[in-house]
C-alpha cells in the first residue's frame, strides 16, 4: 500500500451500491487500525437503519487527511460492535490516490430550501422554508427564522434550475453551526454538512455549481 498515513478519527466517505445500481455517499470514521491495510469504521446508517454492505462486492472510500482527500477501495471483512456501535471491519484493496473534489467549489446564490428534522420519516406536513447563501457539493449555507440546534439532522430539498426544468435535489445533512444574523432579528443563518446525497444528485449539483459560475465570468467580462 502507499505511504499516506490515517489515524484513528479520521473523517472518511464510503460509496455504497445498492440492488438497483443507485450509488450513495455515507460520512463515518476510522475507530481502529487492526493493520496495514485492515481498518475499522463506523458502519453507515439510513433513516436510522444500518446500511447493508456486501461482503462479496468493491466499493469506493474516501479519506480526508490533512494533505488532502485520498481514494481507495475497499471490501468489508465482517461486521462487529464496538462500545454498543455498530462497525464494520475492512480491507483496503488498492494504494491511496489524491483525490480531486470538486464540490469544494462553493457559489454565492439564492435559492428555495424545503427542510425538515430527521425523525426517521418524511413528513410532507412539516416542511419548513429557507433561502440559501451559498452551496456547494459538500453543504449549505442557508437562512432560516429559527435557530436549528447544531448537530441536528435535517432532511432537505434544494431547488435549482437545470436550463427549463426544475430539479429536487434531496439530501440528508447534519447542522455544524446555526446563529441569528446581526441586525436582523428572527433570522439565523445555518451551515449544514451533506451526510447522505446520492451520487446523481450531487453531480447534478456540482455541474449546476460550474455552469452558473461559468455565466457569472462571461458576465464580468462582458462588463469590463
Amino acid at each position: 500500500m502507499s505511504d499516506i498515513k490515517y489515524s484513528v478519527g479520521d473523517k472518511i466517505e464510503i460509496e455504497l451500491v445498492d440492488q438497483y445500481n443507485n450509488t450513495e455517499i455515507f460520512k463515518s470514521t476510522i475507530v481502529e487500525i487492526n493493520g496495514k491495510n485492515e481498518i475499522k469504521v463506523m458502519a453507515p446508517i439510513k433513516n436510522r437503519k444500518l446500511v447493508y454492505v456486501s461482503e462479496d462486492k468493491v466499493y469506493n472510500i474516501n479519506f480526508y487527511l490533512k494533505k488532502g482527500v485520498f481514494r481507495s477501495k475497499f471490501q468489508k471483512i465482517k461486521d462487529d460492535i464496538i462500545n454498543k456501535v455498530n462497525i464494520i471491519e475492512i480491507s483496503l484493496l488498492t494504494n491511496l490516490e489524491k483525490y480531486q473534489r470538486r464540490q469544494f467549489f462553493r457559489l454565492n446564490k439564492t435559492l428555495d430550501i424545503l427542510y425538515q428534522k430527521d425523525e426517521g420519516k418524511v413528513n410532507n406536513r412539516n416542511w419548513l422554508r429557507g433561502k440559501t447563501i451559498d452551496i456547494s457539493g459538500g453543504g449549505i449555507r442557508f437562512i432560516s427564522d429559527k435557530m436549528i440546534p447544531a448537530n441536528d439532522n435535517l432532511y432537505c430539498k434544494l431547488i435549482i434550475k437545470n436550463e427549463q426544468t426544475l430539479i429536487d435535489i434531496s439530501f440528508y445533512g447534519k447542522i455544524l453551526t446555526s446563529q441569528m444574523i446581526n441586525n436582523n432579528v428572527g433570522k439565523y443563518e445555518n451551515r449544514i454538512e451533506f451526510e447522505q446525497i446520492s451520487v446523481q444528485n450531487q453531480e447534478i449539483l456540482i455541474k449546476y455549481i460550474f455552469d452558473e459560475q461559468r455565466l457569472l465570468r462571461r458576465r464580468q467580462k462582458g462588463m469590463m
